[in-house]
């Protein structure tokens, strides 16, 4: 550049902090290029800008596939008005590694628009992601977190309140008919007799419906949490089932298991609400009466 403005009588100045090696990049100038230049290449000037241009179209060309990766991965867009970026856990586990670290930063800049986070912070990311836990979070920079619900990679603003374990705490008698209201803002219940019995049938639904002649012989019931050991017989099936395994499959979190109301008779669970209702009492064709109990979201 010097050669340059001499060549062309351009007047120029000298900053005489870039003349001062206390400066790392004015070390590496100053001391370090004339030294490789002397003692292993003396091209090193040319192979060094040859090298920045292949890395630069290498890095474009990652960055591209990073977006594609991204656009792919990213699931429940309307998140992000909430302050939360949202990643399939399986395209990203799918990805190589480089692939993994750019998509997770371009996460995190869409979100917070900063770039403050340190190589660690990727690959504890990249670990959670391919890790055996599947409920797990890692915490960034800026009060943010990186958490992991079974094949969800959620980014946001670490949770304010760690989970205790207690889930929600209730234990109320079924009222038939009536409604039956949760402690703790867990919901409520509309219990009532139909002599309809429903054209369709969703084990898995916010409505359960039972036979009522052996419904009301198989009380009295209660609504309480998931116990350790609780069990039931799923519709569908012929054998009993650990209630925790069911949850599990269904891919809800730890926090959200124990939320999770149980309709019991004495340690029998008849329905997992909203996941699973057992076989016990089942509407069938000999059916004449149906008792049907309706969950009421808080």
């Amino acid at each position: 550049m010097e050669a340059y403005a001499r060549a062309g009588k351009i007047r120029y100045r000298i900053d005489s902090s870039n003349l001062v090696p206390k400066y790392l990049r004015n070390d590496i100038r100053l001391n370090l290029i004339p030294y490789l230049k002397t003692n292993f290449n003396p091209n090193i000037a040319a192979s060094l800008v040859r090298l920045s241009a292949i890395l630069r179209a290498d890095s474009d060309f990652i960055d591209m596939e990073a977006q594609a990766a991204l656009d792919r991965a990213l699931i429940e867009k309307s998140s992000l008005r909430k302050g939360l970026v949202t990643l399939d856990r399986r395209v990203l586990a799918s990805l190589h590694n480089a692939l993994k670290a750019r998509v997770l930063m371009k996460a995190i800049w869409l979100l917070t628009g900063e770039s403050d986070i340190y190589s660690t912070h990727i690959i504890s990311a990249i670990k959670l992601i391919g890790g055996r836990r599947p409920n797990a979070s890692i915490n960034l920079p800026g009060g943010y977190e990186v958490r992991r619900a079974y094949d969800r990679v959620v980014i946001g603003l670490a949770q304010p309140q760690a989970d205790t374990g207690e889930g929600l705490r209730f234990n109320e008698p079924l009222k038939l008919p009536g409604t039956t209201v949760l402690g703790g803002g867990a919901g409520s219940f509309k219990a009532s007799y139909s002599s309809v019995r429903p054209s369709s049938f969703d084990p898995g639904a916010n409505t359960a419906f039972f036979d009522a002649d052996s419904f009301e012989a198989g009380g009295p019931y209660i609504f309480r949490p998931i116990s350790p050991g609780d069990r039931m017989v799923p519709f569908g099936m012929s054998g009993s089932k650990k209630v925790k395994e069911i949850l599990m499959e269904k891919k809800l979190s730890p926090k959200k298991r124990r939320s999770v109301p149980m309709l019991c008779s004495a340690d029998e669970v008849i329905w997992a609400v909203g996941v699973r209702q057992s076989r016990r009492h089942s509407v069938g064709q000999d059916t004449r009466k149906v008792v049907r109990i309706e969950f009421k979201k808080p």
